[in-house]
C-alpha cells in the first residue's frame, strides 16, 4: 500500500496537483474498475463483505490512518442504536455527529487545509444519521408515520455485516452521494446489469467534467480576489470573467459525483424500480444547475442526495 501511494504521489507532485486531491481522484476512477468484480460474489453476504473490504483498502489508500474516523464513527453509531433509547436515538447520533462534523472542518480550515477525509466523513454523517432515525421512526404508530418515513423505516438494528457494507460501499464512500440503507439493501439482493445506454451515459459525463476540472486548473477561483486579476478592465466584465472560475470550480464536484454514479452502475447499483431508470445514485443534472430555467431547478438538482436527506431527516423525521 504504501508503495503504491508513494508512486502515485509522485506523480502528482511531477504535475503539480494536490496530493491528497491526486489520490482521491485516483481512487475514484479505480472504483470503476473494481465495481464490476462483485458480480462474481455469489450471495449478498459475501457482496457485503465485498463492499467492506474494497472499501477499506480504498479508505487506507486516500487517507491512511484516518480511516480510523470512518470505522470508529460507523462503530459508535452501531453501540448507540443498541444502548440508547430508542425513540431518541435518531437525534442523539444526528447532534453527535453534526457536532463531530463542525469540528473536522474547523480543524481543516484552521490547522489542515490539505485534509480530505472530511469529504467522507460528510457522507458518513448523512447515512449513519438516516440509519439511526429510520431506526427511530421503526417505533413511531402508524399514524403518525409519513408515506417516506414507512418506506425507510427499520424495524430492527441492521446486521453488522450489511451495515459496514452500507458504510464502506466503495464507489460513494469517498465523495457521496448518500443513499438510504432499505435502498442499499434492495440493491445487493439482486444484482442487475445496467444497460449499455447507461454507461456510455455515465462515460460521457465523466469526459465533460474531467474536461471542466483540467480547464478550472488554467482559471483558479483563488485568482478572484487578487489585485492583479483584471485591474484595469470595467467593473462588470471583471464581475463576468469572476464567473468563468466559479463556473469551472464546480466541475470537480461534477467529476467526482459522475465518476460514483458509473461505478455504481458498473456494481449493478442505482435502478430505481419505480422509474425503470438507474437514477438512484445521480447526485447533480449538470444542464439544470448550469442552464436552469430558474434558481429552485438549479437548486434542486446540485448536491441531490443532501437536499433529500435534508427533506427526509430534518424536515419530515425530526
Amino acid at each position: 500500500m504504501e508503495v503504491l501511494r508513494e508512486h502515485v504521489d509522485a506523480i502528482a507532485l511531477s504535475e503539480n496537483f494536490s496530493v491528497n486531491g491526486f489520490r482521491l481522484m485516483v481512487a475514484l476512477a479505480s472504483c470503476s474498475l473494481i465495481a464490476p468484480l462483485i458480480h462474481l460474489a455469489p450471495g449478498e453476504k459475501s457482496r457485503h463483505l465485498f463492499n467492506t473490504v474494497v472499501g477499506l483498502i480504498i479508505g487506507l489508500f486516500v487517507f491512511d490512518l484516518a480511516v480510523l474516523h470512518t470505522i470508529g464513527s460507523a462503530i459508535a453509531v452501531y453501540v448507540l442504536m443498541i444502548v440508547a433509547p430508542r425513540e431518541f436515538v435518531g437525534r442523539i447520533v444526528m447532534s453527535l455527529l453534526l457536532s463531530y462534523l463542525v469540528a473536522v472542518h474547523y480543524y481543516r480550515e484552521f490547522y489542515s487545509p490539505d485534509l480530505v477525509w472530511d469529504s467522507a466523513q460528510m457522507v458518513l454523517t448523512l447515512k449513519l444519521s438516516s440509519v439511526a432515525i429510520n431506526y427511530s421512526d421503526g417505533c413511531l404508530p402508524k399514524e403518525k408515520k409519513t408515506p417516506t418515513m414507512q418506506k425507510n423505516e427499520l424495524q430492527e438494528i441492521p446486521a453488522l455485516i450489511p451495515y459496514l457494507g452500507f458504510v464502506f460501499f466503495f464507489p460513494t464512500y469517498l465523495a457521496g452521494p448518500a443513499f438510504e440503507y432499505k435502498d442499499y439493501i434492495f440493491w445487493m439482493k439482486e444484482i442487475r446489469v445496467a444497460q449499455f445506454s447507461v454507461h456510455l451515459r455515465n462515460i460521457f459525463l465523466i469526459l465533460v467534467s474531467a474536461a471542466g476540472f483540467f480547464a478550472s486548473i488554467q482559471f483558479p477561483v483563488d485568482a478572484i480576489d487578487s489585485p492583479d486579476f483584471f485591474p484595469k478592465s470595467p467593473w462588470v466584465l471583471r464581475c463576468l470573467l469572476m464567473c468563468i472560475p466559479v463556473v469551472l470550480f464546480r466541475f470537480r464536484y461534477y467529476l467526482a459525483w459522475s465518476l460514483a454514479e458509473a461505478a455504481s452502475a458498473a456494481a449493478g447499483v442505482g435502478y430505481v424500480p419505480a422509474t425503470g431508470r438507474w437514477n438512484g445514485i445521480t447526485n447533480n443534472d449538470i444542464l439544470c444547475v448550469e442552464i436552469p430555467t430558474n434558481f429552485r431547478v438549479a437548486i434542486n438538482n446540485w448536491n441531490i442526495g443532501v437536499a433529500r436527506w435534508i427533506n427526509t431527516c430534518t424536515l419530515i423525521s425530526t
